[in-house]
């Protein structure tokens, strides 16, 4: 994978797109840059108006929107595989969007739910 290689693909588009997720690695991908803010700010600058979600893995969620920047830790759940937690992450964040919550309320939420989620495999 070469560094900014997707930025050809993905950048006719930013100014269109609503939502962005991208995992640290899309990131990197998507702006050739492994400084995590360098990346968000090189993607945020082609987006008009979107918001931009960054799962970071055990660091947890960057959320940037037009109104608000947040970072949203995350607790850790020892001993659990977290593949799809990113993209648990997402359903949850959309679906809230979709009931009206705002949109850091609605990371917030989807951040509790995910590590519910994440604890219920613990069990398991």
């Amino acid at each position: 994978s070469k560094r900014g290689a997707g930025r050809d693909y993905l950048s006719p588009f930013l100014s269109y797109i609503d939502y962005l997720k991208l995992s640290e690695r899309e990131l990197y991908l998507a702006s050739g840059c492994e400084e995590i803010e360098k990346g968000i700010d090189i993607i945020k600058s082609q987006m008009r108006t979107g918001t931009m979600i960054v799962t970071l893995g055990d660091q947890g969620v960057k959320l940037i929107s037009p109104v608000e920047r947040i970072h949203l830790n995350v607790t850790k759940v020892p001993n659990v595989h977290t593949i799809g937690a990113g993209d648990l992450f997402l359903g949850f964040f959309m679906a809230n969007i979709v009931l009206g919550e705002t949109e850091s309320r609605s990371a917030m939420i989807a951040q509790e739910e995910v590590k519910r989620k994440l604890e219920e495999r613990l069990l398991r």
